[in-house]
């Protein structure tokens, strides 16, 4: 696991972490999965389900409803019955009553008025993607949202299991399954053999291009989610903001597929590459003038209107064939020579930026651009472009310069067709990974480890066997969007020997620790093991910029058993962190 003591927190402790966007569109979905099966055979179709969706934002952010104002029979009084969702039924100022309002406040703050449409329709899109999986005119969950509390040797875990299914054998007895349902900024630049799009833009069957230089077409698209977000600038001065569960495929120093958590976390230790792209191949397009005579054009230091040949050559350039490229960067290299015998020089901004964009195109290394005496310079060699003409260059990595947290923007992101399910994103054209998907097998071990422990609860609180785990990717839309993994004695005991390794690990080092800070003793506190920090640390909710309740950071919690942690830290009602030295 990533952080044990994050999981410490979470499962052991039960501690409850405030919601966010995606999060409350996950609430949303459940809650028209929950309740869809509270109707009969026969009247469980999506449109039964998405009528949910709307009554769960109502119940969200007016939990506490009067009945009287409440339609009988509709599906926010289905909701509502079931959840316990109306003013008669809380005790006013009780712990359940100011739980239910700090979250109705949460949610309202998280999805004004103005965006709520667009964000009830995402919730929707996931509804739809579950349909396409299963059908639930078929099966009659055995328990939904089944709470778990179990004792696993000296820790206690907790959890809600999103379904519990009860399957009759061939022998009559029941074979029981646990199964859980479970991206880049909208305005990141997508290069199309037509133009650039954006994320928020483009749809299921538009062209991008892949990292082989060709268009690949895209076969599906995720719903839009707000997520903890990083921007990532790369050696070419490219920058992407991608939020931390984003994929990206990572040539060294670890060949993988990682989130862009991961490769933040990787970047501490050691540079970072991407891989590189082919130059991109489009169509020879009609030209104005040729490409060379334009290039020599572009660079007479002249200020260009948009209407003059040069000008609608330059624009019909970026979407023509390589050769094209190269002719006009030949041409506009051999006018800027007197001037600036290193590279390229133009006086326009928006010729420069058009230039820089051909240069991506081409395969070219993008370098920066300096403004010196009124004209724009940028570093380019005839011996690069002849290279590139005979391909004989080899396709340079992208190295990543620097990675760091971001203010959270809403993302979305895309499967393409292409073979290594790369596309390209952004203005520097970043070789990146479909993701909103499955995820990789790293994160697939982590999200079943979950449900393990949720299986080992089962057999240790309730003596009932668990054939299978099920993790059910609602964005996929098809069938082999479910991943499934057996259950077996071994699995259930390795679980249960990280559970109480965790426990174990973080109650000896933290009070090797506090004895080691008494005794003042130095070397035995370089020994002590203790929670690595890394930049991870500043969007975790028990982070030090957050609820700052992490032991690793908060002196008042070093040293504490985790028992004494456990009452520090769950006394406030309704499972939310608190840490109380803050009034001691």
């Amino acid at each position: 696991m990533q952080c044990p003591r994050l999981f410490f927190y979470k499962t052991i402790l039960g501690l409850r972490t405030p919601p966010s966007e995606a999060t409350l569109r996950g609430t949303l979905a459940h809650y028209a999965f929950e309740r869809i099966f509270d109707h009969p055979v026969g009247e469980r179709g999506v449109d039964t389900a998405l009528g949910y969706v709307d009554a769960a934002w109502k119940v969200v952010v007016d939990p506490l409803c009067e009945r009287a104002n409440v339609a009988p029979d509709s599906f926010e009084s289905r909701l509502r019955d079931a959840e316990e969702r109306y003013r008669e039924s809380h005790t006013p100022g009780s712990p359940g009553e100011k739980r239910l309002l700090e979250e109705a406040e949460s949610a309202r703050a998280l999805v004004p008025d103005d965006r709520l449409e667009g964000f009830l329709e995402t919730a929707r899109s996931v509804v739809r993607g579950w349909y396409s999986m299963e059908n639930p005119e078929k099966f009659t969950p055995a328990e939904r949202e089944l709470y778990v509390r179990a004792e696993v040797g000296p820790a206690t875990v907790h959890g809600f299991i999103d379904r519990f299914d009860a399957i009759p054998g061939a022998c009559g007895t029941a074979h029981h399954y646990v199964s859980d349902y479970k991206g880049l900024a909208l305005d990141t630049p997508l290069a199309t053999p037509s133009g650039w799009t954006t994320m928020g833009r483009v749809k299921v069957g538009d062209l991008v291009i892949g990292t082989a230089g060709r268009p690949v077409r895209v076969t599906e698209k995720t719903p839009e989610q707000r997520l903890e977000c990083f921007e990532l600038v790369f050696d070419d001065h490219s920058r992407v903001t991608a939020d931390a569960v984003h994929l990206w495929e990572v040539v060294a120093p670890v060949p993988g597929v990682y989130s862009t958590a991961e490769v933040s976390a990787m970047a501490q230790e050691a540079n970072v590459y991407l891989p590189g792209c082919e130059p991109v191949r489009f169509d020879v397009a009609n030209l104005a003038m040729p490409a060379r005579e334009a290039g020599r054009l572009l660079g007479s230091r002249e200020i260009l209107s948009p209407f003059t040949p040069e000008y609608r050559t330059l624009l019909a350039v970026s979407r023509s064939s390589q050769e094209h490229r190269l002719e006009l960067l030949t041409g506009l290299l051999e006018v800027s020579a007197p001037r600036f015998p290193d590279g390229v020089e133009v006086a326009d901004e928006a010729v420069r930026d058009l230039v820089s964009e051909i240069l991506v195109l081409a395969g070219l290394p993008v370098r920066a651009w300096v403004r010196d005496n009124g004209a724009f310079r940028t570093p380019l060699t005839l011996t690069e472009i002849e290279r590139r003409a005979s391909e004989s260059d080899t396709i340079a990595l992208r190295r990543l310069t620097s990675i760091r947290p971001t203010r959270s923007v809403t993302t979305a992101c895309i499967g393409v067709d292409s073979p290594d399910h790369l596309y390209l994103a952004g203005r520097g054209l970043v070789p990146t990974h479909n993701t909103g998907k499955k995820p990789s097998p790293r994160f697939t071990d982590e999200a079943f480890f979950q449900l393990e422990v949720y299986a080992l609860a089962l057999a240790e609180s309730r003596a009932v066997s668990t054939r299978q785990l099920r993790l059910i990717y609602t964005n996929e839309a098809r069938k082999d969007g479910v991943l499934t993994r057996d259950v077996t004695p071994e699995i259930l005991e390795k679980t249960r020997e990280k559970i109480i390794s965790v426990w174990d690990g973080i109650a000896l080092a933290d009070r090797a620790w506090h004895d080691a800070n008494l005794r003042g003793d130095e070397a035995a506190l370089e020994k002590a093991w203790v929670t690595k920090k890394q930049p991870l640390c500043d969007w975790c909710h028990f982070g030090p910029k957050h609820t700052n309740v992490c032991s690793a950071w908060n002196p008042s919690l070093a040293g504490m058993l985790p028992e004494e942690q456990e009452l520090r830290l769950t006394s406030r009602p309704g499972g939310h962190v608190v840490d109380e030295s803050a009034s001691d």
